[in-house]
């Protein structure tokens, strides 16, 4: 048995329907829960680990290998970088309709990135490398596929050098990457 609608009855019915698909495509302005990485850029090769604290604050943890020429030889040395960040525009995403998952949006975070202290054997003579950084960064990370995440990093802050004369500078912040992601949300 066919029922028959009336103008209003239509009008009730697609509001209805718009208001419970627009509720089911609708995102939380949250953060993923927890985000592994494999990540290739201007620091090197590195694993990450991003941890969600609240919805918009994280975590991440990240170690790496990076490579240098140094006087004509080449150079590998370990990495560690540790970042607790802020999401500060998820809610200006969502409201857009734009992708925040994979933590896609604008991040602040204070870095310490770490390059322990080795000595490395170049042209029959050594030199020691390594170094501690901590400042402020402003950074994006965006989504790109399902997996797979681009982000870029800026900041500027402190370091001090290891090696014969350790010396305090000023200096900048730049770190460029690609990576894939395991989620858990």
């Amino acid at each position: 048995m066919l029922f028959k609608l009336n103008q209003r009855g239509v009008i009730l019915f697609a509001t209805l329907l718009l208001l419970s698909f627009q509720k089911l495509h609708a995102q939380e302005a949250t953060i993923e829960k927890s985000i592994t990485g494999i990540n290739v850029g201007l620091s090197g090769l590195s694993l990450s680990q991003e941890k969600r604290f609240t919805p918009t604050f994280s975590l991440r943890l990240e170690a790496g290998t990076g490579y240098a020429r140094m006087q004509g030889s080449n150079v590998w040395y370990p990495y560690f970088a540790i970042q607790p960040r802020w999401y500060y525009n998820l809610e200006k995403r969502v409201s857009k309709t734009k992708n925040i998952r994979s933590n896609s949006g604008n991040f602040i975070s204070t870095v310490v990135f770490y390059e322990p202290e080795s000595v490395q054997k170049i042209n029959n003579g050594t030199i020691r490398s390594g170094f501690i950084f901590l400042g402020p960064v402003w950074g994006m990370r965006r989504q790109v596929g399902k997996r797979f995440s681009f982000e870029f990093s800026l900041g500027a802050g402190w370091y001090r050098r290891f090696n014969e004369d350790p010396e305090n500078v000023f200096g900048q912040y730049i770190d460029l990457n690609f990576g894939y992601n395991f989620i858990k949300r």
